[in-house]
Order: C-alpha cells, then structure tokens, then sequence
C-alpha cells in the first residue's frame, strides 16, 4: 500500500474548466466523497472518471441506496466505505490532532486511508468554502427516491451556511500535512495558503 498514489477528489467548484481529469485518474486510486461521484459524469474533464473508494457520511448513506449507486454510477457496494469517528470526548490514540467540534468527511476520509495503510496521499478540490457555490441541480439533488431530492438545505449545507467548522478542517489538515506528509495540488494548496493567512497562521 506505501507504493500506491492516492488521491481524494473534494467537490468545489473550482476545478471546473481546470482539465484535470486525467492526472486526477491517472493516480492509482480515485477516492471520492459523498457526492463527488456525480462530478465523474458530470465533468470528467475537470474531476476524472475513475473511482476506486467512495467515502459517504452519516447524512449521505441515510440517503443513498448501494442499489442507486450501483445501477445509475456504476459503483459495486465494495468500493463504497461508511466511516464515522469522533473524536471530541475521546482522542484518537495514534493521531494527535486539534479538538474539533465535528470533524467533516474530507479530514475522517485521510484518518481512514491512514489507518487502512496507505501513506501516499493527495488532496485536491478542496477550497474551504471560500469560492461561490454555483453547482448545476444534478449536483445538489440525491436519488430521485430521496425525500432530499432538490431540497434548498442541499445548496446551504455546500455553501457551508450549516455544519462544519473550516477552521477546524484547516487546523486539521495542517496537523495531518506536518506530520502525515499529506501532499495539495496546487489548486487545493492556494485555498490552504490563503486561509492560514487570514488566519494569521501563515
């Protein structure tokens, strides 16, 4: 697992018209999350086309049939992981990270691929919520069967208007890139830079 390049494909906007797909598949495992998946068919020039490992929070996989995935995207029950950890009563024993009132799917998707072996990992499409949110409604939309489908709740939770803390996530993802070697693109790299620097951390 330590020869294998991975890496996670976030879902901001900001990727879009970059023409990234193909160094995004030509890593040796694709991993998305939540509702990365639709982007693969969506904009495959910007965001690729392969996936090897789909991460889904709590909130999605209440929404999300393996069947729905299976038949519309192709993706085999196999290759889709439910991992949910908190840590705010009880630290992680190996990992040493900053409290956080909830940890998002983007840091608890590292935490996995970490402790699953692998330790060749890369981020891209993650902006920290600091672009405009401008996703087409296939995006924003679950399964047709989902009492979610088209709800605004969808579009405020994107724009990060409800649940987590990205100061949290960034302090995180510091932590897991000073002392976990996790490597940014450069697209994901500017976004970090420029909110550590508001931050005064930089």
């Amino acid at each position: 697992m330590k020869d294998k390049k991975v890496i996670i494909v976030a879902s901001s906007p900001h990727l879009e018209g970059k023409g990234t797909g193909k160094l995004i598949d030509s890593y040796d495992i694709v991993v998305r999350m939540n509702q990365g998946y639709r982007l693969m068919k969506l904009l495959p020039q910007d965001y690729g086309s392969k996936i090897d490992m789909l991460f889904l929070c709590g909130w999605s996989a209440q929404r999300l049939s393996g069947e729905f995935l299976h038949k519309n995207y192709q993706i085999p029950p196999s290759k889709v992981y439910l991992k949910y950890k908190d840590f705010r009563e009880k630290p992680h024993p190996k990992y040493k990270i900053p409290k956080s009132t909830n940890h998002n799917q983007g840091i608890i998707t590292i935490f996995s691929l970490l402790e699953m072996g692998y330790t060749n990992i890369t981020l891209t499409g993650y902006s920290f919520y600091q672009t405009d949110y401008k996703y087409p409604k296939e995006y924003l939309s679950f399964s047709p069967e989902s009492p979610d489908y088209n709800n605004k709740q969808n579009l405020e939770n994107f724009k990060g208007k409800i649940g987590h803390n990205q100061v949290h996530t960034v302090l995180n993802l510091q932590y897991f890139i000073e002392n976990h070697n996790i490597k940014l693109l450069e697209d994901t790299r500017y976004y970090y830079d420029k909110f550590l620097k508001e931050l005064n951390l930089k």
